[in-house]
């Protein structure tokens, strides 16, 4: 069945599912989103990286050499997390998935804001940190 294959890509976070029924037929969506404490396991793993807790603890900030490359907003369901990202790359992720949109407040030429819903899989989420993380590191 469908959740035994989720669990068998090693996906982290969390299953919900919807039944949506009608006269004719039930829908049974099941969503996968990823789990705040995982993210920011895998991000404060990352060589060099600083966490900051700002806005009286609502936001967390990643950095590395004080370069911000992610920012995720606590207590959000589904989590949100932003992430710097080069101007067509960032152009381009925004036109594929409609879960990922300009970075409120930061530089929305090279943020995007991704709302970890189940669009984008663990390893592009993964992927994108990297890079992220990457530019982050190359400006310093």
């Amino acid at each position: 069945n469908i959740i035994s294959f989720l669990r068998s890509q090693k996906c982290i976070g969390r299953l919900k599912t919807y039944r949506v029924q009608s006269p004719n037929f039930n829908i049974i969506w099941i969503i996968f989103e990823m789990d705040f404490k995982k993210i920011d396991a895998y991000l404060t793993k990352l060589a060099g990286c600083e966490k900051h807790l700002q806005d009286n603890n609502s936001l967390v900030a990643y950095s590395i050499n004080d370069q911000l490359f992610a920012m995720m907003p606590v207590n959000k369901d589904p989590v949100r997390l932003s992430l710097r990202a080069d101007q067509q790359l960032a152009s381009l992720l925004r036109s594929k998935y409609e879960s990922v949109m300009p970075a409120s407040g930061l530089n929305p030429k090279q943020w995007n804001t991704m709302i970890l819903s189940g669009q984008l899989s663990w390893q592009e989420v993964q992927s994108l940190i990297r890079h992220s993380y990457d530019l982050a590191k190359k400006a310093t």
